[in-house]
């Protein structure tokens, strides 16, 4: 039988037949509850985002956040939704739906006390608030982060990195830049080698967009190590990134065997995807 999370993987792979067909046999096969129809939501998200049915998306996410004001869920629910309609709402600037569902779920993380998601949720908001053009409140949202930050010093790496990320949505290269390194320079001081990973793939991703590909080439380099030693869904990623990192440099045969590498961690790792 299918499960949720097999699902989940076809529709990020972009495999809609088999993504619509594992959640098929999964609607008939498993005991509903409001957890599974939360994720066969979200899963019918993903399949709408990666077929660009920007519409259709839009209203699966709706009737996932009617469901969380409808019952008493696990806080990690409600985590799990609004971070992934936030990166659709990026991806899509869907600017206002973006601060609305931002400023919800900032009340909830306060409610909740979780400063690390309050963090991020007011983030957030900043972004999608410039993403609206309207920069009002920015003041008072700094102030709130800053006040997290004298708490929390521990939250300055994951803080720059996701300014960082804030300035490559608006596609502001050099301030990516300053803030990844700022952020790298913390993960170095607590030898975070998973948060330098993740680093190092999104500042390669800033140097493809400058057209450096021997920069992005030699972020990807940095980690293959600890990609290679961490076995997990996203090394198949990790090797068609490499593979067209090498390609763009001309450096063909690695970028076969790159490729070649990503296709083998795919079947590798998604078993039973076809």
């Amino acid at each position: 039988m299918f499960k949720c999370a097999q699902c989940e993987a076809f529709a990020h792979y972009a495999m809609i037949d088999s993504a619509e067909i594992c959640l098929t046999e999964s609607r008939f096969k498993k005991t509903n509850s409001t957890e599974v129809e939360l994720s066969w939501l979200l899963t019918e998200a993903l399949i709408d985002e990666v077929s660009f049915d920007e519409n259709s998306a839009f209203n699966h996410y709706e009737s996932a956040f009617t469901i969380l004001t409808q019952e008493q869920l696990a806080f990690r629910m409600y985590q799990k939704v609004y971070l992934q309609a936030f990166e659709f709402y990026r991806y899509f600037s869907l600017c206002k739906p973006g601060i609305d569902r931002a400023v919800e779920f900032v009340a909830l993380c306060k409610k909740e006390k979780n400063d690390s998601l309050l963090m991020l949720g007011l983030l957030q908001e900043m972004e999608m608030r410039e993403c609206e053009e309207d920069t009002s409140n920015h003041h008072n949202i700094r102030g709130e982060i800053d006040l997290l930050l004298a708490e929390h010093p521990s939250y300055l790496g994951i803080y720059f990195e996701r300014l960082g990320l804030t300035e490559s949505y608006f596609e502001r290269w050099p301030q990516a830049i300053k803030y990844y390194l700022e952020a790298e320079n913390i993960y170095l001081g607590q030898l975070d080698q998973k948060a330098l990973s993740r680093l190092d793939m999104s500042m390669a991703d800033v140097y493809d967009e400058l057209n450096d590909h021997r920069k992005a080439k030699s972020y990807l380099r940095r980690i293959k190590d600890y990609v290679d030693s961490k076995i997990d869904l996203h090394n198949d990623d990790y090797y068609n990134t490499l593979g067209w990192a090498c390609y763009r440099n001309g450096n063909l045969d690695s970028a076969l065997i790159f490729i070649e590498k990503s296709k083998d961690y795919n079947i590798r790792l998604s078993p039973g995807n076809p």
